[in-house]
């Protein structure tokens, strides 16, 4: 009997191994906030104000893709400021500003925030 304790072993870490990888598999719905990230802005703007620093979108993706979006943080709301006008700029709010990474393959994305618009100023 003493003898099957690594054997013992063995199996309880195929088995964790196992539970684990079915858990990946699933797909799983989870709320999160995504920075706001202005890129291209003109050498004379400033940012003054904006509405908000990060959006909430709830996405539907399969439980490794959700681990692989918590450890690479690099999903960003993208906003191209360069045909942007002096003064107050509105961006309505939709996914295809949005930067995933080409690894992470999500299923769903629906924006669940208060703001239907971001009104930024210059």
């Amino acid at each position: 009997m003493k003898k099957k304790w690594r054997l013992k072993i063995l199996a309880l870490f195929i088995a964790i191994f196992l539970w684990f990888q079915q858990s990946l598999i699933r797909d799983y719905s989870q709320e999160i906030n995504i920075p706001i990230e202005i890129v291209n802005i003109p050498n004379n703007y400033i940012v003054f104000s904006k509405t908000a620093n990060s959006l909430s979108f709830e996405i539907k993706a399969r439980g490794f893709d959700l681990l692989l979006m918590k450890f690479m943080k690099k999903i960003t709301y993208k906003i191209d400021a360069e045909k942007f006008n002096y003064w107050k700029n509105t961006i309505p709010v939709s996914s295809k500003y949005l930067s995933i990474p080409t690894n992470i393959k999500l299923n769903k994305i629906k924006y669940t925030d208060k703001y239907q618009k971001i009104n930024m100023c210059f």
